[in-house]
């Protein structure tokens, strides 16, 4: 069999609509492809929001937002920076937009709605985006673009993400949790978050401050027994000084 590598981004449940408007942002599809009815405010019930995504696995190309089905599947072409990875992958048919990105696809985009499915379904508050590859080829690709993974990061940065996961298949690695970049190998992708928790690193103490060095004392000369009584210099010596003039005053 050849690779299956995939990229697994969860996020705030609430958050769903703009991770799709960020994807269709970078989308080559075409994009009256798909639309949804999203609830809207007002005396209009639901407004239309279009995406550049091509439906597959029976979902349909007119979707509700609040259809109680746990998953919609699309076909997806994504526009990537270029780096050797992506320029490897496209050696023989380079497929370039405007701006000079790689356009990417078939990128197989599940979203997991309902997260029954996702390993014990404990996760309802969070909603998967699945990125599944069209085999080894794009696999190898997903896992070897810097491109891609600052894509992924930048998506989850912009729309409340919450973890993100590549899976190797035979082990996966967290690279993302809750506003960290990190590099932390799981055993296995499929995991409630709760059990993704414990893998991850304590956040390191933020390094304090040190302190400003106590301001040197001013040098100040050492009295002498001849210094005027209005002069500055340390009590103790004035009253010392004090007793011997008045004791020198003294007749006799």
């Amino acid at each position: 069999m050849g690779l299956d590598y995939r990229y697994l981004l969860f996020f705030e449940r609430d958050a769903e609509l703009d991770v799709l408007r960020h994807l269709a942002r970078i989308s080559a599809g075409r994009p009256d492809q798909t639309s949804v009815e999203v609830p809207a405010a007002g005396d209009i019930p639901y407004r239309t929001e279009t995406l550049p995504f091509r439906v597959s696995g029976g979902t349909p190309s007119h979707l509700w937002w609040d259809d109680p089905g746990p998953r919609w599947d699309f076909a997806t072409v994504l526009a990537f920076e270029p780096d050797d990875a992506i320029r490897w992958y496209q050696r023989d048919d380079p497929r370039l937009d405007a701006q000079g990105r790689h356009e990417i696809g078939y990128i197989y985009l599940t979203v997991h709605r309902r997260m029954e499915e996702w390993a014990s379904g404990a996760d309802q508050g969070v909603v998967l985006f699945e990125f599944g590859t069209t085999g080894s080829k794009m696999s190898a690709m997903f896992s070897e673009s810097e491109s891609v993974r600052r894509e992924m990061v930048r998506l989850l940065e912009d729309s409340r993400g919450v973890c993100g996961i590549f899976d190797w298949e035979d082990h996966a690695t967290l690279f993302w949790w809750r506003g960290r970049e990190l590099d932390v190998e799981l055993e296995q992708a499929e995991l409630d978050l709760a059990e993704v928790a414990v893998s991850v690193p304590p956040v390191a103490p933020a390094a304090q401050p040190t302190p400003p060095a106590p301001p040197s004392e001013p040098d100040v000369p050492e009295p002498s027994f001849w210094t005027p009584r209005n002069s500055t210099c340390d009590p103790w010596w004035r009253r010392m000084l004090d007793r011997i003039l008045s004791a020198a005053r003294r007749p006799g």
